[in-house]
């Protein structure tokens, strides 16, 4: 009997252990709660795991989008109201009528492809292959994503009647972008707290015209890490008559497959969409 008895406090004090364990608590903007356990707060975003996946993947947060945190030992952490999404379509004079309802309400949307404006390929061995990174590749991932995933896959994804492939704005930014970042030897050499800004700017270059959809969907890609083979990007709505961002969502990926370059960070993009299609778009997190 008092064998049994241990063996229920022992589960018992288990039980509350796991519970207790990660269980901060983020209170986003948008008034959701999500139980999570933080691993950084850095200067833009919040990385966390979700608390019932401890030992899945990272995940982020813009703390802009961030009202408060309540960590696991009472701690308090209040943020800044401010919206930097708003800021950004001040600076850039974009603004848009459209929410984060009319993305899941819209019927359809126009796909622009990969922005890489703003890419660095994290690869030390390559830095002299800038010109090569740029004008062979950018053109081959996107080429990549098209034959792989396309229009088709998409609206599954999604669940939209229509989706249109409009490439062309954004393989006219690829041809402009700066090679000064595009191969670099580690982190610090990307753009790493900037890329909200970034991101904002690059698509209110976007020409317009091209489709009737009133909004797009664009794949901005922020980095390769060949050594721990991370892919991290921005997966942005935005608003295609006036280009102000409706909605921009890092994901951060630690799966690579394939053999050269093309495959190999190809299918980690692909990677990319399943996870902002699971984990952000259908879940809300908009």
């Amino acid at each position: 009997m008092k064998n049994h008895i241990k063996k229920i406090a022992l589960m018992t004090f288990i039980f509350v252990s796991i519970v207790a364990f990660g269980q901060d608590k983020i209170y986003l903007t948008n008034g959701q709660v999500i139980k999570v356990k933080i691993t950084e707060v850095g200067k833009s975003d919040i990385e966390y795991k979700k608390f019932e996946n401890l030992d899945g993947p990272d995940y982020f947060v813009p703390k802009n989008e961030v009202k408060k945190i309540i960590y696991v030992n009472g701690a308090e952490e209040v943020f800044q109201s401010t919206s930097q999404s708003s800021a950004i379509d001040k600076t850039e004079n974009a603004t848009t009528s459209l929410s984060t309802k009319e993305i899941f309400t819209a019927n359809d949307f126009a796909f622009y492809g990969l922005d890489f404006s703003n890419f660095s390929l994290i690869e030390e061995k390559r830095l002299k292959e800038a010109d090569e990174i740029k004008n062979k590749y950018y053109p081959a991932w996107n080429k990549f994503i098209e034959s792989n995933v396309g229009v088709e896959k998409l609206k599954k994804w999604f669940a939209k009647a229509e989706v249109v492939y409009n490439p062309d704005p954004v393989a006219n930014i690829n041809t402009m972008a700066s090679t000064n970042k595009t191969v670099v030897a580690n982190k610090y050499g990307c753009n790493i707290d900037s890329m909200p800004v970034l991101i904002s700017k690059s698509v209110s270059q976007y020409a317009k015209g091209g489709t009737n959809c009133k909004i797009g969907f664009v794949i901005n890609v922020q980095y390769f890490d060949k050594t721990s083979g991370e892919t991290s990007a921005y997966c942005t709505f935005f608003d295609t008559e006036t280009n102000a961002i409706i909605s921009s969502k890092r994901v951060l990926v630690k799966k690579v497959d394939g053999h050269g370059l093309t495959d190999y960070w190809g299918n980690s993009l692909i990677y990319i969409i399943k996870d902002y299609v699971d984990n952000i778009y259908r879940k809300g997190y908009l």
